[in-house]
């Protein structure tokens, strides 16, 4: 099994790598940023910058954190720390003194954030 997060560019060339012998791959390419947290973090001080890498633009550019991925002796901690430093974002009007997330684009982005929230808070 070969696992790879990164590049289209790469993806590909590991994939025609493992066509030959047909080896099973994992391949998670292009616009679905992900963060990799290793088990020697700050997980507090990462926290921070996680949620401001996901809420880039209100989460609307392509390269902003879509996945977070955690060492397993990280994951509890990580969890509480990166629901705080997300809850305590401001979200205002963009132009407000302060504001770090800003208005969506429309009520179906809303929905996908929210529904984010529930996940992160259950």
């Amino acid at each position: 099994m070969i696992s790879f997060t990164g590049s289209n560019a790469t993806g590909a060339r590991i994939m025609a790598a493992a066509a030959p012998t047909m080896k099973k791959l994992s391949l998670e390419l292009g616009a679905r940023a992900a963060c990799v947290v290793f088990d020697d973090v700050d997980v507090e001080r990462v926290a921070g910058q996680l949620a401001a890498a996901a809420t880039i633009i209100s989460g609307q550019q392509c390269t902003a954190a879509r996945r977070v991925l955690v060492h397993a002796s990280k994951f509890e901690a990580m969890k509480v720390a990166l629901s705080r430093a997300l809850a305590s974002l401001v979200v205002a009007p963009g132009d407000s003194p302060g504001a770090q997330v800003g208005p969506l684009i429309d009520a179906a982005s809303r929905e996908r954030v929210a529904s984010a929230d529930r996940a992160l808070a259950g």
